[in-house]
């Protein structure tokens, strides 16, 4: 079985400031005595959106994550059933800008994702994109990202990554 419940809230102040939030709950749980599984997720979020001037855009935005899960598992060393309990608590948050002048749009952002659970883990992303309007239906795009992947528990885990991209995007 899974319950989902979803509470979303958002407030403009004419096209200066919008602020939103979400609230999000998910139960599961299998009915049969031998599985015995339940768990339970939450996400809190929370983000605001400055436009000081008609071409810019300032962004802000946290969440925070739980998930806890339990289930019966059978150990495979002496056949003993056991509870295997999983913990998840997730904290993020990030920050960007975008300044936009026909036919030109650049955007960048900054985040950090950092986990405390069973599995502990930070996650810190830069994102750079520009879009040009060559046609009134079609842009050409670039973008670059890195990413840098950091586990506190498992160090072999540890990595950064550079993306970069070019594209083509159609809107008819």
């Amino acid at each position: 079985v899974r319950d989902r419940l979803r509470l979303r809230a958002q407030w403009h102040l004419r096209d200066f400031i919008r602020i939103g939030a979400t609230a999000m709950q998910v139960e599961s749980f299998n009915r049969w005595p031998e599985v015995g599984y339940s768990g339970r997720m939450r996400q809190y979020a929370g983000d605001v959106e400055v436009t000081p001037l008609k071409d810019l855009r300032v962004r802000f935005n946290g969440s925070r994550y739980q998930a806890d899960s339990s289930v019966t598992i059978r150990r495979p060393q002496d056949f003993v059933l056991d509870t295997s309990i999983h913990a998840e608590d997730g904290r993020s948050f990030e920050g960007g800008i975008s300044w936009t002048r026909s036919p030109i749009r650049i955007e960048a952002s900054a985040a950090r994702f950092a986990n405390y659970g069973s599995f502990p883990f930070r996650l810190d992303r830069v994102r750079l994109r520009a879009d040009m309007a060559v046609t009134p239906n079609a842009s050409i795009i670039g973008e670059w990202s890195r990413d840098e992947y950091t586990e506190t528990t498992f160090l072999y885990g540890d990595f950064t990554a550079n993306r970069y991209g070019l594209g083509i995007r159609l809107h008819p």
